[in-house]
């Protein structure tokens, strides 16, 4: 193996470990906006609760009297845009797990309908996300003709994405 290979193969690796990295980071930083937004909302709201004011006319008998919380106008904007970057955090939170899962339900599928050696790269190709064909041919135990074939199938039935790669190929799933 050429220098220059393990250099390229060692970037692939540390390119895929830091998308999925920033990916978690980002989902981390929506949860911690929604967090911070909906901790906000709720104590300015329990901060404004109802108060009652104990009132007695003439050394009478006190009577309770309840004044509604009134929010000053920096508070309702700023209740306005706690409100939107909630709603934003939390939609942005959904749809990315939701496509994930509609992802994870449709590689199964898939997985499940393939048979034999077609499934077992197909596996390996899902496990990895993105993989050389070198790479793929030493993972499988297959020869290099053999995964050609059975790649050329997946990428026939379009399953995978084969991007030239030096003088290899990358395989990434679609």
């Amino acid at each position: 193996m050429k220098k220059s290979d393990k250099k390229s193969t060692l970037n692939d690796i540390f390119n895929h470990v830091d998308y999925a990295q920033t990916k978690r980071r980002r989902e981390t930083i929506y949860m911690i906006f929604l967090f911070i937004s909906l901790f906000s909302i709720s104590f300015i709201f329990f901060s404004n609760a109802i108060t009652k004011i104990d009132i007695s006319v003439d050394g009478g008998t006190p009577e309770y009297v309840v004044i509604p919380a009134m929010f000053s106008t920096m508070q309702v904007v700023f209740l306005m845009i706690l409100t939107f970057i909630s709603t934003v955090c939390f939609l942005l939170l959904y749809f990315n797990f939701n496509k994930n899962e509609k992802k994870t339900k449709k590689r199964n599928l898939i997985s499940n309908v393939l048979e034999g050696d077609e499934k077992k790269l197909y596996e390996i190709i899902l496990e990895k996300n993105e993989i050389l064909q070198k790479d793929l041919v030493y993972e499988s135990g297959f020869s290099k003709v053999k995964v050609t074939r059975i790649l050329r199938k997946l990428d026939n039935k379009k399953l995978i994405i084969r991007k030239p790669w030096g003088n290899t190929n990358k395989i990434l799933i679609k």
